[in-house]
């Protein structure tokens, strides 16, 4: 008796065809050029804003000037981006690191906007990122795309919906 095939993409022996590995990786590069494209981004953004604001102090009581659009920040906030664009980066090796990826970004630019809009409300000098709108605007933004990379990744790590086996 024949093995058992459950899906028509298995073979015999019950391992994937070529094919069906094929479409596979087709459906994770997607989220894996997404992310590739967030953290270069993000490096971008980390480099030019510590080479225009300087690797000064952070948190005094002087806001450094708008810069890079208006985005500025603190030197702190240029390392986050730094570091947040390096990970991107890696994570983007594996559509299951790119899901991991999106999951904490999703919870940590959640916080980030909310700290910004509650800082930017309340404008303390002296507040340790010293964020300006746009930039709060883009990690809102950022955090959308944590979210879409999320379930990107999760919709590319399923298996297509089973088909009836015709015998």
């Amino acid at each position: 008796m024949a093995a058992d095939r459950s899906a028509p993409e298995l073979t015999e022996d019950g391992r994937p065809t070529a094919a069906y590995r094929r479409h596979l990786a087709g459906r994770s590069r997607l989220p894996r050029t997404a992310c590739a494209a967030l953290g270069v981004g993000y490096v971008v953004l980390g480099i030019l804003g510590l080479h225009e604001g300087g690797l000064g102090e952070m948190g005094t009581d002087t806001v450094p000037p708008p810069s890079l659009g208006g985005l500025g920040g603190s030197p702190l906030l240029s390392y986050a981006h730094l570091v947040w664009g390096v990970a991107a980066l890696l994570c983007a090796l594996s559509v299951g690191s790119t899901q991991v990826l999106g999951m904490i970004g999703s919870v940590a630019f959640l916080g980030l906007v909310t700290y910004d809009v509650v800082a930017l409300i309340a404008s303390q000098p002296g507040e340790v990122f010293a964020v300006r709108w746009p930039a709060a605007v883009l990690h809102g933004v950022t955090w959308a795309v944590a979210v879409a990379l999320y379930l990107a990744a999760d919709a590319a790590k399923r298996p297509p919906h089973p088909r009836e086996d015709p015998t």
